[in-house]
């Protein structure tokens, strides 16, 4: 299913016990898990409810016996499973033809627990490392395929860049800002689409420029494929800050970001942000 058919199932109340997060689109994975987490778990319950594991450090087996278990602390439960592709025995991880891997604990648990699931836990196995495209999409539907038990499988899917825009549009409209659409393009096209990091920088604009404003500044006059420069920032700075609160100090000096972070437009603009609340 989509990520939007999965939002409409929670407005509904309507949870299976087991969800498959599946492909590399962070922010639609934070919308549904949190929309997941409003309707099972009240906040107050999400402190004793809501248990992480991640199998880098604990296995798809120690994950299922504690969803089996009865807690004493909590009647409804939710436990997130990370780096759930960790899950596959290796061979069937690494193997380029569509032979069957040996079966694994956590398999026939996991297969084992989906045939009479405990009441009040929802299971949200997450595997994020492969996208839908080339290559990549034989893994994933390889690790569908072992997790087949699992009948919800929620794709998340990479933005284009036009949906990107359009998703952008709605979370400026949200923060109750204004961006001039060509602004609006240059920031989708600096950050490659990702609307996880496109959030957190409409996010950051509406902290530093307020509700009500409109960008229209936002425009790259040396702007490198790789990276976003110095003069882009201030550019983007003059926009988002009324003029009372400009001061030289301000831009009497380029930013200059570490070359560690040269290649993160994140990075550059947080620099920006933080010279400028000193």
């Amino acid at each position: 299913m989509s990520p939007d058919q999965f939002l409409a199932r929670m407005k509904k109340g309507i949870f299976a016990p087991a969800y498959l997060f599946l492909g590399p689109e962070a922010y639609d994975r934070r919308r549904c898990r949190q929309a997941l987490l409003d309707v099972t778990l009240a906040p107050e319950e999400r402190e004793e409810g809501l248990t992480h594991y991640d199998l880098r450090e604990n296995s798809l087996a120690d994950a299922i016996d504690d969803a089996r278990s009865l807690s004493l602390f909590a009647a409804k439960r939710v436990i997130v499973i990370a780096n759930a592709e960790l899950g596959l025995p290796r061979q069937r991880a690494n193997e380029e033809d569509d032979a069957e891997a040996p079966s694994s604990t956590g398999a026939a648990s996991l297969d084992a627990y989906m045939k009479d699931p405990t009441p009040g836990v929802v299971l949200v196995l997450e595997a994020v490392q492969f996208d839908f495209q080339g290559e990549e999409k034989k893994r994933l539907d390889r690790i569908a395929k072992f997790y087949s038990s699992v009948t919800d499988t929620v794709e998340l899917r990479r933005y284009p860049a036009d949906e990107a825009r359009g998703e952008a549009q709605i979370l400026a409209k949200q923060a109750g800002i204004s961006i001039d659409p060509e602004a609006l393009s240059f920031l989708v096209e600096a950050l490659g689409a990702d609307v996880a990091r496109i959030a957190v920088e409409i996010e950051k604009l509406r902290l530093y420029a307020g509700s009500g404003r409109t960008i229209t500044r936002m425009h790259a006059t040396s702007y490198d494929a790789a990276t976003i420069s110095p003069a882009w920032v201030s550019s983007l700075m003059c926009a988002m800050i009324p003029a009372s609160r400009i001061q030289s100090r301000y831009f009497s000096a380029p930013v200059r970001p570490r070359a560690s972070d040269s290649h993160s437009a994140t990075a550059t603009v947080v620099s920006a942000l933080a010279c400028m609340s000193r």
